[in-house]
């Protein structure tokens, strides 16, 4: 965790950096009308590629994100299942058990009724 923010603070300085540099140039060297290109159009085509970089990063985090969740819906999917299977298979085990006490006593009370009619 440590690293990732050491590693988060780094860049967003270098990002600051960066745009103070071209700020502080486009500042002390005024648009020359010789060169055809404005500070002003180095700033726009500069805010422009940030932008265009942040929409792609949006895009790739909704990607993943919907791979998490997918993959969250799949283990969470799986484990109902088994509570499923393991809840079924008790209620058998339950069921024979009960259909198998009920035959005992149907077939003790009918050895009942050959042994008093004898």
């Amino acid at each position: 965790m440590r690293n990732w923010i050491k590693s988060y603070w780094s860049n967003c300085l270098s990002i600051a950096a960066i745009i103070c540099s071209v700020v502080a140039i486009c500042v002390s060297l005024p648009s020359a009308p010789e060169l055809g290109i404005d500070y002003i159009g180095v700033i726009v085509g500069i805010l422009s590629l940030l932008v265009t970089m942040l929409i792609g990063w949006q895009i790739y985090n909704a990607i993943v994100i919907e791979k998490k969740i997918k993959d969250e819906v799949k283990l969470v999917e799986k484990s109902f299942q088994k509570e499923i299977q393991a809840i079924k298979d008790e209620s058998e085990i339950s069921a024979k058990k009960y259909y198998t006490r009920q035959n005992i006593s149907i077939l003790s009370f009918s050895y009942q009724n050959i042994i008093q009619q004898e």
